[in-house]
């Protein structure tokens, strides 16, 4: 990197006529694209819900679920005295 190029650099010019670069050929937009188009553009913004209100649905049952069925607890010593009971009436 210490040598001094002494000699002018050369470049050659480009051709004007080989530059010429021919026009594209039209482009054809069929209906169809239009109106994907359009329907991507038109869509329906989406619903923001509040945080709160979205918690309470998740929460509450909907009207078409059935509720759980309560069913009494079952006392052990309850029973037993029951038995002792029956079987002393035997």
């Amino acid at each position: 990197m210490t040598d001094l190029a002494t000699q002018p650099v050369h470049r050659p010019e480009p051709d004007t006529a080989a530059a010429v670069i021919p026009a594209p050929e039209p482009v054809l937009v069929t209906e169809q694209q239009v109106l994907l188009g359009s329907a991507a553009v038109l869509a329906a913004p989406k619903v923001r819900r509040n945080y709160f209100a979205m918690l309470r649905a998740r929460l509450t049952p909907s009207a078409g679920e059935e509720k759980h069925r309560h069913y009494p607890e079952h006392y052990a010593f309850i029973e037993d005295a029951r038995m002792a009971r029956m079987m002393d009436r035997l």
